[in-house]
């Protein structure tokens, strides 16, 4: 393909070229029975009218001697046309760029020699085209194409990238009827480089539940009416004064009765029944005593004259980047003592009509049958509704990370598991549950951010911050040197202050900061499952870096005002803006003082130097360090995780801002700890 012949030279541009291409042309073979030249002649025409893109290729360059520069600057037109067109797709300065280098091409290639040898970048083949426009060596004509052609390119390379939430997949979501009648999704999201994003586990993890029902695109016509959307809230309203009871009807925990009978017998026969045994064991470790025995699952082992099950997680690795690389580490295993009547070898597989035969048993003394699967469930009911967060009880029931994304990013100590599986055999079970041991060391994800590092990180990015110091006059280098390092310090305390997914072009507008009452509204993930929207309350600290980006903008227009006024008119302005259509908050600037949109490959490249650990490293502080001092539905609803105020009878449904106020507190204590602190401009 033509783009890959030119643009390997610049891979991010080449990966999104190929993703634009591939979404215009859709699944293109060649067919090597068809002569080229003879398509290309009986289609000029049509291609010309219809699909300038297509002429532009086809047309050919007479000369050798410029072909080669010719077939490379095509490669850069045609990705920057691609590119345009997923942006304003009815902007004429495409097609007027198309034609202008097939013209180009059939009537001035002697032109081309002027751009020999051309430019590895974009952006540096616009500067070579706009420094030769500037030179006045050319005729009208050829200088008419290059104009046009070097708008084209500059309209790519400046107006901004689309901001992509979750990286669109090559084939776009979509909503089909099968065959059978049946409404389907295909498409869809795909997984960021894992450099960029952390593991492909973790972002699948990551994404929003899947919705069973089809959501219709968020545009006006689609808005609940006013009538509705009140119904609605009432609804959630009263959801709210039900949430001792907010528990999916299928999960139908054990009642209290129920659990009684069901204890009472395993106690009593759990030494000579096996099936009680059995039972008894599901009860004391819920889920995860159902996959005793299976590849990668718990086992049964005997510590320190104690039985009981010990855990594994199965987490992916990191690479270690700031702790240091002591080889390949050991597995984490959490031991959970078994009580009293459990002690003894592993309880055998029971015999499926043993147990049934005991549930029989105790059918008389209850109003309806048990069933293996509420009674395996019940520990995990228990901790839902004693407080326990996501993380913990997923760790302690051994679910699967890929079906819960909270332990990808929690690292809890092992002493809040094992007090919490001690509580519940004494609260929950009423089991003897004091000879559980506290063991030390922590228990989930390998990713070990110690304060201290980020205490170091944040003095050394503030030090590189006042070092950039200028004075008036200021060159354009300098100036775009201290902004930089101002906007790198101002999004790491962001980050940290929000728990932020590390998107292009994160806090995307300044009206998304509502000053007054501290609120931020987020808008950083989009899947298959809806958009992951949430309203949260900033910490102090973070209001204040914010009034201070404010003024750093502010002063870099003045700065700017006489040196280049499009630049301050074009993209500061524009920023400072409350309008919907203001452009992004953040941007980077150039040697040459043009601004670079901070897509996520930006953000890894501007913040390698200062703290080389996956962007998402904000999101593991926050869950690791606020399990325990917060209820986990508010956890959940902070980090993306859950919904807030919405989906009547989930945990996060009834949640109100004053839930998140006391996490904006905690915060606040987290940013001083890790040397977080606000910083004004240099300007």
């Amino acid at each position: 393909m033509l783009i890959d012949a030119y643009l390997r030279t610049e891979p991010e541009r080449l990966h999104q070229a190929r993703e634009d291409f591939d979404l215009f042309a859709g699944d293109i073979r060649p067919d090597p029975a068809v002569d080229a030249a003879k398509l290309a002649a009986a289609l000029e025409a049509v291609l010309v009218r219809d699909a300038p893109e297509g002429a532009m290729i086809a047309q050919t360059i007479a000369a050798p001697e410029h072909r080669p520069t010719g077939n490379a600057l095509t490669a850069w037109v045609l990705a920057a046309a691609l590119r345009r067109r997923r942006l304003t797709p009815t902007q004429s300065g495409i097609t007027e760029g198309l034609h202008a280098m097939r013209r180009l091409k059939a009537r001035a290639p002697e032109a081309l020699a002027a751009l020999t040898p051309l430019a590895t970048t974009m952006p540096a083949v616009a500067a070579q085209t706009r420094t030769l426009l500037q030179s006045g060596h050319l005729a009208k004509t050829p200088a008419g194409y290059l104009e046009r052609i070097e708008y084209l390119l500059r309209s790519a390379v400046e107006e901004g990238a689309e901001i992509h939430r979750e990286h669109p997949g090559e084939v776009p979501l979509t909503v089909v009827l099968r065959e059978d009648g049946q409404i389907g999704l295909t498409g869809g999201g795909r997984i960021e480089d894992e450099e960029v994003a952390g593991p492909a586990d973790l972002q699948v993890a990551d994404r929003p539940a899947e919705a069973h029902a089809v959501i219709a695109p968020d545009d006006p016509g689609n808005l609940a009416p006013h009538a509705v959307a009140t119904a609605r809230a009432a609804s959630v309203a009263r959801a709210a004064a039900r949430r001792a009871l907010a528990l999916p009807a299928e999960m139908d925990p054990l009642t209290p009765h129920e659990l009684r009978t069901l204890r009472g017998a395993c106690c009593s026969g759990a030494a000579r029944v096996p099936a009680l045994r059995s039972l008894l064991a599901s009860l004391a470790f819920g889920t995860a005593f159902g996959r005793l025995g299976q590849q990668g699952g718990p086992r049964w082992v005997h510590r320190d004259g104690l039985w009981g099950l010990e855990l594994e997680v199965a987490l992916p690795p990191f690479i270690p980047l700031i702790e240091p690389d002591t080889g390949p580490e050991p597995a984490e295993r959490l031991f959970l003592v078994a009580p009293p009547e459990l002690q003894g070898p592993a309880p055998g597989p029971a015999d499926r009509s043993a147990i049934a035969e005991v549930r029989a048993g105790l059918r008389p003394d209850l109003a309806r049958p048990l069933t293996l699967g509420r009674i395996a469930r019940f520990k995990g009911d228990w901790l839902r509704r004693a407080g326990a967060d996501l993380a913990v009880s997923g760790f302690l029931l051994g679910t699967a990370p890929d079906v819960r994304s909270q332990l990808h990013y929690a690292r809890v100590p092992k002493a809040m598991l094992t007090e919490w599986h001690r509580g519940y055999l004494e609260l929950g079970l009423r089991l003897d549950g004091s000879a559980q041991p506290r063991d030390q060391g922590v228990y989930g994800t390998r990713r070990d951010l110690p304060p201290r590092a980020f205490q170091l990180a944040f003095e050394e990015q503030r030090a590189v911050v006042r070092a950039a110091r200028v004075e008036a006059p200021a060159t354009t280098a300098g100036l775009a040197g201290l902004h930089n390092a101002f906007t790198v310090y101002t999004l790491m305390l962001l980050y940290l202050a929000s728990g932020h997914r590390p998107v292009g072009q994160p806090f995307e507008r300044l009206a998304d900061f509502e000053r007054q009452t501290g609120l931020l509204w987020i808008s950083d993930k989009t899947g298959r499952g809806g958009r992951g929207t949430r309203m949260i309350v900033l910490p102090p600290s973070a209001l204040r870096q914010i009034d201070h980006w404010h003024d750093h903008l502010t002063r870099l227009a003045a700065r700017l005002s006489w040196r280049d006024r499009s630049l301050v008119t074009d993209r500061i302005a524009p920023a400072l803006s409350l309008a919907s259509d203001a452009r992004p908050l953040f941007f980077l600037l150039g040697p040459d003082g043009r601004p670079r949109e901070l897509s996520a490959i930006e953000q890894k490249a501007a913040f390698q130097s200062v703290l080389a650990t996956p962007l998402n490293w904000s999101r593991h502080i926050l869950r690791s360090a606020l399990i325990g001092q917060v209820p986990g539905p508010a956890l959940d609803a902070w980090l993306g995780h859950a919904h807030q105020g919405e989906e009547g009878f989930r945990p996060a449904s009834g949640l109100g801002l004053r839930d998140l106020r006391d996490i904006a507190d905690r915060i606040e204590v987290i940013l001083a700890a890790h040397g977080a602190m606000p910083l004004e401009s240099p300007l």
